[in-house]
């Protein structure tokens, strides 16, 4: 009768043996089904991310043209307040010293004003 306890206790063990394969066997399928959604999400993640890549490269450009445009405005405005100054300097040659208050006066206004739209527009840094 041992033999027969024994064969008992070994087909008891092989039992135990083969339901714990089942119970892993379904994790294991559980856990692959959890890493293909997984892997789904991170490719869809992954796509945001360069579309979102693309349209932050896209409105950097963008900005980067307005700010240019902005500048080459600034610039032609100080250009032509350049040329006001130099035409108005040209006409207080020849004009009369008492017109000389009235030409200081007018050119330090012009002055702050440039400024004021200068600061306006100027970036920090």
């Amino acid at each position: 009768m041992s033999g027969d306890a024994e064969f008992k206790k070994l087909e008891g063990l092989v039992e135990s043996l083969v339901a714990k394969f089942g119970e892993l066997k379904a994790e294991k399928k559980a856990l692959v089904r959890e890493l293909e959604k997984k892997n789904s999400l991170i490719s869809e993640l992954e796509e945001k991310i360069s579309t979102r890549d693309g349209e932050r490269d896209e409105i950097s450009e963008r900005v980067g043209r307005i700010v240019a445009r902005i500048e080459s405005w600034e610039d032609s405005l100080e250009d032509n307040d350049g040329a006001e100054v130099e035409a108005g300097a040209a006409e207080a040659d020849s004009a009369a010293e008492a017109d000389e208050p009235q030409r200081e006066n007018s050119g330090s206004a012009k002055g702050e004003e440039g400024r004021i739209q200068h600061n306006l527009f100027s970036m920090p840094g």
